[in-house]
């Protein structure tokens, strides 16, 4: 009996049954069925294991994929590199502004609440203009 065809049959009720069409994930999980009927030996489950894994590596590095995996890496670094000189600039921003005075957080608080403010009374001005521009001219009375 091939090792594939032992896993299939496994009787026992392990994880492996979720995974009825996975070879690979019901090995491991029926590596004590292996154990306990002696069929296998440690050194050859750990062999398969090592050749399922470089055939693996070998689909996926292909001569395709390997220059596009390498423009994905220099991507990540750049944004990474981009990330960490903004992160940098708003921690050294952050400082600067708590090293300013202690009352700024307070100043810079209601500052925010003016500006709100006075967008939203140019809101309220921009729509009665609106309503206005739309009233019938009644001046012909």
């Amino acid at each position: 009996m091939q090792w594939s065809q032992q896993v299939q049959s496994c009787q026992h009720r392990h994880p492996c049954s979720w995974h009825a069409n996975n070879g690979v994930i019901r090995l491991v999980f029926c590596c004590s069925c292996w154990i306990f009927n002696c069929t296998f030996s440690i050194s050859t489950i750990f062999t398969k294991i090592w050749v399922l894994e470089h055939i693996l590596l070998l689909e996926t590095y292909t001569k395709d994929s390997i220059p596009a995996l390498h423009k994905i890496r220099k991507y990540l670094v750049e944004a990474t590199e981009e990330a960490s000189i903004a992160y940098n600039k708003a921690v050294t921003r952050l400082r600067e502004y708590q090293g300013v005075d202690p009352h700024f957080d307070n100043i810079a608080r209601q500052y925010h609440d003016i500006v709100k403010k006075l967008e939203n009374m140019q809101w309220t001005i921009h729509q009665v203009e609106m309503d206005l521009k739309r009233l019938p001219d009644n001046t012909t009375s």
